[in-house]
């Protein structure tokens, strides 16, 4: 979905850039990184983004369960030393 700002970089300067802001969808975060061909011309560029709502949910499906499974090994491994 296109974001509602810009950040000239990746093709025009050949640099890479992470940014974030409300998109079509919501607020999100992308990156951006050129591509270079064997003369070092940018030939592309590769974005990826995700909307924050989707980073909060793995984070709360993912994340928090491991960081209470890393507090019981950590536990477990101090008991045993």
């Amino acid at each position: 979905y296109p974001m509602q700002f810009t950040k000239q970089g990746a093709l025009e300067k050949g640099e890479s850039y992470f940014i974030t802001g409300k998109g079509s969808m919501g607020m999100a975060m992308r990156a951006k990184t050129p591509i270079f061909d064997d003369d070092g011309k940018v030939i592309g560029v590769v974005s990826i983004g995700y909307l924050v709502s989707k980073i909060d949910s793995w984070r709360a499906e993912f994340l928090l369960p491991m960081a209470g499974v890393f507090v019981v090994l950590l536990g477990i491994l101090m008991l045993l030393s």
